[in-house]
């Protein structure tokens, strides 16, 4: 498996604890870094994982429940 799925799967067992902190505290968002990843030319990205209920950072995609009114 390649780092790469590796880190991302991390989310999966992060998820629920990042949403508890969140609202106990009641804060607009939360993040976390799933870890690291380093590229064939030495660069260093960092994955995170990031909740928000702030619109204006919401990003841009697709997928399952992603068109919805504001």
């Amino acid at each position: 498996m390649s780092g790469a799925i590796e880190v991302a799967q991390r989310a999966e067992t992060e998820i629920e604890e990042l949403l508890a902190d969140m609202f106990a505290g009641e804060h607009d968002d939360n993040e976390i870094s799933l870890g690291f990843l380093s590229t064939a030319n030495g660069q260093v990205m960092q994955v995170q994982l990031k909740v928000t209920r702030e619109p204006e950072d919401f990003l841009e995609g697709e997928g399952v429940n992603y068109d919805f009114e504001l």
